[in-house]
């Protein structure tokens, strides 16, 4: 279920801006087992697990912020050799087509399982991201 599409959203380390995304997309997805009795109804649902994907274009060329999503050791010259992995918060503002609603959004813990760095003429200008995170939490109306 695609929550968001189309969207500008900041790429924060520590709450510092490190970089901008763009066509940020947020889905939800949830794990439900239902229970079934001797009929073919549904008796009952238990949720069992939420999964947050995001997705998004980075729209900056910014060593630094690169390094951290790949998790790159300048002191080594190399990717981090840890299970660790380097893990962000998304802030996304999310502002309606006509502009009278406007909120924002964080999504924490996210984790970068893809990050794409093409060598063509336009790497200077966008790089693709995607990951899961945590949990969804401060989402604040902004609207006025």
């Amino acid at each position: 279920m695609a929550v968001f599409h189309g969207q500008t959203a900041t790429l924060q380390i520590n709450n510092i801006i490190v970089g901008v995304l763009q066509d940020a997309e947020i889905s939800i997805e949830f794990e439900d087992e239902e229970l079934t009795g001797q009929s073919l109804k549904r008796i009952d649902v238990q949720r069992t697990g939420v999964s947050i994907s995001v997705s998004a274009t980075y729209a900056s060329f910014d060593l630094d912020g690169i390094k951290s999503i790949i998790g790159y050791d300048d002191t080594n010259d190399e990717i981090e050799d840890t299970p660790q992995p380097p893990s962000f918060t998304v802030t996304g503002s999310f502002e309606s087509v006509d502009g009278n609603q406007n909120f924002d959004m964080d999504v924490t813990e996210v984790i970068f399982d893809t990050v794409t760095l093409g060598w063509d003429g336009d790497t200077h200008v966008t790089k693709d991201v995607s990951g899961t995170g945590t949990d969804i939490q401060n989402i604040v109306d902004n609207t006025a």
